[in-house]
């Protein structure tokens, strides 16, 4: 496979009749799948080095466009359905580009970002020596492919040789015969646990864009007991930062070991800066990064990493910074799930508002919070909800539920 260039062609020739695609139960071997992309490849010989556009439609279509768009020169835009259309000035693509995306916008707006392969590759090889992601025969994900879980499974898979597995729906998962590596999110794991089942269970469970509590932890131990849970942290900047395995428990705020080739130093009040061969190729029309600064804030420990909390969750109480995540931590034995945030007030800046799912009786709730927190962390304003709603990529959004909490979608406890 040539730097910088996925060629596809030459893993069709490497693993010629191995299924490479397995959707709703319908297997596409290697060699089938290069003849669907050569036949798509007539849509794009038209043009070279130029951007297009692609949305998620159904699955096949969307991995036959994909890597139809990189074989005949041009760059793939991968956005979602929601993604609001404008007119870009792409101006000077950088060569290695693989293909340009979106990031989720948790954090802020979305950004138009670069990619290119050499990055993921060595990222890919890296997890494959650490995690023998070669004894499995397929990866599954339950992440969009427009989002940089998603793409970043189908690539892994097909780099390595392996099945790719498309889930879209939780009822897939019993139907899955091969052993496999799962690459998912809490969330996704943690609601729709019930659909795993312990003679179809992944081998390894890799989960991004959040962690694990405790009790989390336990309950899919008790649930699937033969598989093993592995925490990495990143971002679509970045790609892999940290990793730890978290089967037998972990340290509060530790989100593990660096991975190997990741330097990390931390700047001004704990800010995390990165560098490594994984890093992104930079945002649109901006100069290819050297290193780069998380919104994370944490500290560094014997090559382990923990994080304080995001700067931009932070919540402005009064004179005091106060990261939600301190308050989660006191109140996830107390409730099935929680999450604080801040909401806007003329006189504090911002009051503290935690949401919980299925809580203790709330005098209770008070009186144990009161015993664990400092009086100024302690919220001002508790609301209850039957479900938590997540972004498109599967994660919460405490700028969203501010505005939610505002728009009166949750009651008072």
């Amino acid at each position: 496979m040539e730097k910088n260039k996925f060629n596809f062609s030459k893993l069709a020739a490497l693993f010629t009749d191995y299924p490479a695609l397995k959707i709703d139960e319908i297997s596409y071997s290697y060699q089938q799948i290069n003849d669907l992309i050569q036949r798509k490849l007539t849509d794009y010989s038209h043009s070279s080095k130029t951007v297009i556009t692609l949305i998620n439609d159904s699955p096949l279509n969307f991995i036959i466009d994909f890597l139809a768009i990189i074989e005949s020169g041009n760059y793939p835009l991968v956005v979602d359905k929601s993604f609001k259309k404008k007119s870009f000035e792409f101006g000077l693509i950088p060569e290695d580009t693989l293909f340009l995306a979106s990031t989720s916008g948790t954090t802020g707006p979305p950004k138009i970002y670069y990619r290119n392969w050499e990055s993921w590759k060595m990222g890919f090889e890296v997890c494959d020596d650490l995690f023998h992601l070669s004894n499995s025969q397929a990866l599954a994900t339950t992440s969009p492919l427009t989002t940089s879980l998603g793409l970043h499974t189908l690539m892994c898979a097909l780099y390595l040789g392996k099945t790719f597995l498309a889930i879209t729906n939780p009822s897939q998962f019993i139907n899955i015969t091969e052993n496999y590596a799962l690459f998912t999110v809490p969330t996704y794991l943690l609601n729709n646990l019930n659909e795993l089942f312990a003679l179809t269970s992944p081998e390894i469970i890799f989960l991004g864009g959040g962690t694990l509590s405790p009790e989390a932890i336990n309950k899919v131990r008790k649930k699937l007991p033969q598989t093993q849970m592995i925490e990495f942290y990143g971002s679509s900047e970045t790609s892999f930062i940290s990793w730890q395995a978290v089967n037998d428990g972990k340290k509060t705020s530790s989100v593990g070991k660096l991975f190997p080739h990741v330097e990390l130093t931390l700047g001004p009040k704990y800010r995390l800066t990165v560098k490594s061969p994984y890093l992104f190729s930079g945002y649109l029309n901006q100069p290819y990064p050297q290193s780069w600064t998380t919104d994370d804030l944490g500290t560094l420990k014997n090559n382990h990493l923990y994080l304080f909390g995001r700067r931009s969750d932070i919540i402005e109480h009064g004179a005091n910074k106060i990261f939600p995540e301190e308050i989660e931590r006191m109140a996830k034995d107390l409730c099935e799930d929680c999450i604080a945030f801040g909401v806007f007030d003329e006189r504090y800046s911002q009051k503290i508002a935690l949401l919980l799912l299925n809580p203790i009786e709330k005098e209770k709730l008070i009186k144990i919070l009161a015993q664990r927190l400092p009086k100024y962390k302690l919220p001002q304003i508790y609301l209850e909800t039957p479900t938590l709603n997540f972004t498109k990529n599967q994660k919460i959004s405490r700028k969203e539920l501010e505005k939610e909490y505002f728009r009166g979608v949750y009651h008072e406890l």
